[in-house]
């Protein structure tokens, strides 16, 4: 596991990625399994897939949070044999693997607030809605998007109301 230093929001971010080698492919019937500080259940708070031999992605689950306030996300073991012999604790205190901040809120974006959801979305030819739900959604407002795109140009924006839009 290498150390790291992302931004991660509290509940809106998603996902992140841990990098690192070794992790054991699917195939293979083994699954990785971490244990962090402070503590996060696997199933309960996010679920884990390796991506590849040196990507792991970890998802957030509904109305869960990666940490209960800002500060470090820290791997202190790791499994990739699947029994309980097969933890190994990490050197030190462990491996910080993200920096946690503090959500930010409809009080910080003068009013507008976009709340984490567990849908994924994959590329395709199929034109696809995609519903967003928050607060303080108006008329003419656009998005901030990774990887950048450009409203009425790359997607359309329909404001269903002020909790809603498509």
């Amino acid at each position: 596991v290498h150390s790291d230093q992302k931004k991660v929001f509290r509940t809106h971010s998603h996902e992140f990625h841990i990098m690192g080698t070794g992790f054991p492919e699917l195939e293979t019937g083994h699954k990785v399994q971490l244990k962090f500080s402070p503590s996060l259940k696997e199933g309960v708070d996010y679920t884990i897939r390796v991506v590849s031999r040196t990507d792991l992605e970890l998802t957030l689950l509904d109305g869960r949070a990666w940490r209960d306030n800002a500060g470090p996300l820290i791997v202190t073991h790791i499994n990739t044999r699947g029994d309980e012999a097969g933890w190994v604790d990490l050197p030190g205190e462990g491996v910080h693997v993200a920096e946690i901040s503090e959500d930010i809120d409809a009080s910080v974006t003068g009013g507008i607030e976009i709340y984490p959801m567990g849908v994924k979305v994959y590329q395709s030819a199929l034109q696809e809605q995609i519903v967003i739900a928050g607060t303080g959604f108006t008329e003419g407002m656009s998005l901030t998007l990774d990887p950048p795109m450009a409203k009425d140009v790359d997607y359309e924006l329909e404001v269903v109301s002020k909790n809603k839009v498509v």
